[in-house]
């Protein structure tokens, strides 16, 4: 079990860096798209009005705030989405990227109280397509995601910190310790102390390996 949490962790890393590739290569083209459009207006004029909307409604989408939080929560707690869902996009592929890479690399999910609602402060999404993304390219929900998260970053920390108690471990990753027990053993198949004791384990096995 340690191994296949090794293996997770990595697929993990390398998930995060073909997102940042994605990112960069989404940003060039953007900007050849830009660079293109505005040598095209340079040399013919062209009346605004007769040009076709550009898709605004994939990222500027105004609900009603009542329904949205209704559905926000249906969504959360795992109900069928509904058939008048937005159809998702390559555009939102890399919009959800963008947003999983801040999410990770600014470690926004150790803030304490960290939520969509604080999320949606800083990052502009459509609020119709928010908890979608998640199912849809994580597989889970949002809340579930960022749980996922402090997960691996609690069983970095008792790698970085063998010493450190149990409950300290939860604390640092914005768990309580009973959700921290609970959400460990349902995703790793172990209590964290049994982790610890393999993780020694095979720590000590490895000193001796290298001894002999």
């Amino acid at each position: 079990m340690i191994k296949t949490i090794d293996e997770l962790m990595e697929c993990k890393e390398e998930l995060y860096h073909k997102q940042e590739k994605i990112i960069r290569l989404s940003d060039q083209l953007e900007q050849m798209k830009h660079e293109r459009a505005s040598g095209c207006n340079s040399l013919v004029d062209v009346d605004d009005a007769a040009l076709p909307a550009d898709n605004v409604s994939d990222f500027d989408v105004s609900d009603d705030a009542d329904n949205e939080e209704e559905r926000g929560e249906k969504e959360e707690a795992g109900a069928a989405l509904p058939s008048t869902a937005p159809r998702l996009t390559e555009r939102d592929r890399v919009l959800f990227d963008r947003l999983t890479h801040a999410i990770i690399s600014n470690q926004l999910y150790l803030q304490p109280d960290f939520s969509k609602k604080e999320l949606l402060k800083h990052i502009h999404i459509p609020t119709n397509k928010f908890s979608l993304l998640f199912r849809e390219f994580a597989g889970c929900s949002f809340t579930q995601y960022i749980q996922d998260h402090r997960l691996d970053f609690a069983v970095r920390l008792m790698r970085e910190h063998p010493m450190w108690s149990l409950e300290s471990v939860a604390k640092e990753a914005q768990m309580s310790k009973s959700a921290f027990y609970e959400q460990f053993q349902r995703k790793y198949g172990m209590k964290p102390s049994e982790f610890r004791k393999k993780e020694s384990s095979a720590d000590k096995q490895e000193t001796g390996q290298k001894t002999d």
